[in-house]
């Protein structure tokens, strides 16, 4: 109590009364404007929680639909791939089926082909080697389909697993 009345009549020589009583006020409207400024703060940080909530979520969802995008890009391109390499492999097939019932129902041991002149039978060797060489060629073109099947199957599954891939949420 006397360091009180001390300090009050140090404060009593150095300043008038009048300053006193309004420093008074002051501090005491400074805590009141203060403790506005905190609920003020405090809903504006309450109202602004929820909402960047929200944008990171919503950031999620964008970045999240952007690489679905890619992924359905790359499975467009692969399947544009693969269904012609099918369609290949489906008609070159169909053309070897054709090469070899032609060539199995040609019949070399007719008697005409004992009549048959030199000039005739290199024709018949020649229509025999074309056809055993159009089979071999349709034989590696469906070979190489099958290979390029397997080939764009997997490069399909590996960008969709290792350069597109969905991004994780992470804290950043």
């Amino acid at each position: 109590a006397a360091a009180r009345c001390a300090a009050a009549a140090c404060l009593s020589d150095t300043m008038p009364l009048s300053s006193v009583f309004s420093a008074a006020v002051l501090s005491s409207g400074a805590s009141s404007g203060l403790s506005s400024l905190w609920h003020y703060n405090r809903e504006n940080y309450m109202f602004d929680v929820p909402v960047r909530q929200s944008k990171a979520y919503q950031l999620q969802n964008v970045m999240i639909s952007r690489y679905g995008l890619f992924r359905e890009d790359v499975r467009d391109l692969c399947a544009l791939t693969t269904s012609r390499v099918q369609s290949y492999l489906i008609v070159n097939t169909l053309k070897l089926g054709f090469i070899v019932t032609v060539f199995y129902n040609f019949d070399r041991t007719d008697a005409e082909n004992e009549d048959m002149n030199f000039e005739e039978s290199q024709i018949n060797l020649l229509f025999s080697m074309m056809l055993l060489t159009s089979f071999f060629w349709l034989l590696t073109s469906i070979w190489f389909s099958m290979h390029g099947l397997v080939v764009a199957q997997s490069m399909t599954t590996k960008l969709l697993l290792r350069v597109v891939r969905i991004p994780l949420p992470s804290r950043e």
